[in-house]
């Protein structure tokens, strides 16, 4: 029982791609600040879903950033679902405290 075995493996490198949209609060307010990180990207639309998948908010602009207005909303995770001018679609996870 002798025989040989040859395996021939590939990898590719994995390079991220760069954010083209970020989220922060903005500390001193309950205001979440979304914006693109390329001035040539605009924001189309924006939904805010929560754990069940109820849409909760919805926004259209067509602008490089933004303020939304968190105060309305329950403390805990929501889903935000958003559009580029180029027809990116995303969705981030967001904590409201």
């Amino acid at each position: 029982m002798g025989g040989s075995l040859a395996a021939q493996f590939h990898a590719e490198s994995f390079v991220p791609k760069e954010e083209v949209i970020i989220a922060y609060k903005n500390a001193s307010r309950d205001v979440l600040v979304v914006k693109t990180t390329q001035q040539s990207m605009k924001i189309k639309s924006i939904a805010i879903f929560d754990i069940l998948g109820t849409q909760v908010a919805q926004f259209s602009t067509n602008t490089n950033s933004m303020e939304i207005d968190l105060s309305r909303l329950r403390n805990g995770k929501y889903l935000m679902s958003y559009s580029l001018n180029d027809n990116t679609q995303k969705v981030k996870q967001i904590i409201k405290q």
